[in-house]
């Protein structure tokens, strides 16, 4: 009978395949490439979702400072300082205590849209307010907007004196957003840093800061110009802050200039900060 290589009589050699160790040891192989390749995917996934994350984060930043800069351009002051009953700007006014400035508040009166598109004069605000629960603080910005079809709250021409207070804030703007979310315009802002430089000298070449808290009715230079810088942090960053953590920002507002307050920030806090800022004209010429 012709005999082929490799057959016999009760079929294949078992020595042409795969023995039970060299399968098993194939399979361990096989499995530790397929945990090495999740890994990667889920490590690239991350960093994706971070980086998503961080856009988000700049996005909500700058349309915040581009709103700001947009209310601000339409900002009215007094034709006469005396008047006490006219318009008025105030920074970080200290009848509404230390929780809406942080580091700076802003509120004026200026052109704006009610509801119905009709253009009028308009309150608006811009503060930060932090939001503290048992083991978390978070902070966000948030946008005081009153047309003058709010009846109850639209206070410049019935109290002109008495517009703004701590407790119309605090009712229509709580520290819990379950309650209400009006206003929020960006999460995880830790600062509003806003400067005021009005014009001096013989014939206002000389660009003065003034320093706050700043009031139009009181004050003998009138801002031409605002500086302002938001602070913002990242999902990672915003994720440490607790309310202890909350207090050690807090006590760093009283720094000279957003730069400082940024390095000065816990290493954990800084690694995910960006800052960005802008410049606003106001339109003050002609008042006396």
């Amino acid at each position: 009978m012709r005999k082929y290589p490799g057959f016999s009589q009760t079929g294949w050699k078992c020595g042409s395949g795969f023995n039970l160790i060299e399968l098993m040891v194939s399979m361990g192989i096989l499995a530790l490439l397929l945990l090495i390749l999740a890994s990667v995917v889920v490590h690239t996934l991350s960093i994706f979702q971070g980086f998503q994350h961080s856009k988000q984060t700049r996005q909500s930043g700058i349309q915040g400072l581009d709103m700001m800069a947009k209310d601000l351009q339409s900002a009215l002051f007094p034709t006469k300082l005396s008047d006490q009953s006219s318009y008025q700007m105030i920074q970080n006014p200290s009848f509404l205590g230390d929780d809406y400035s942080n580091r700076d508040s802003l509120f004026w009166q200026g052109m704006g849209f009610q509801d119905d598109q009709v253009a009028d004069v308009v309150e608006f605000g811009y503060f930060i307010q932090w939001i503290v629960s048992s083991n978390r603080s978070k902070a966000v910005l948030r946008r005081m907007m009153i047309a003058s079809d709010d009846k109850e709250n639209y206070l410049l021409y019935r109290l002109p004196r008495q517009w703004l207070s701590e407790e119309m804030l605090t009712q229509l703007y709580p520290g819990d957003l379950h309650k209400s979310d009006r206003g929020v315009i960006a999460e995880n802002v830790i600062a509003l840093w806003i400067t005021l430089y009005g014009r001096e000298g013989e014939g206002g070449q000389e660009l003065s800061e003034i320093s706050a808290p700043f009031d139009s009715r009181a004050a003998v230079l009138m801002p031409c110009l605002a500086r302002i810088s938001l602070v913002t942090v990242d999902d990672a960053a915003a994720a440490k802050i607790t309310p202890a953590t909350m207090k050690i920002i807090r006590n760093l507002y009283n720094r000279e200039s957003v730069d400082l307050f940024v390095k000065s920030l816990p290493r954990e806090i800084r690694s995910g900060t960006a800052v960005f800022t802008t410049e606003v004209a106001l339109e003050t010429q002609g008042r006396h």
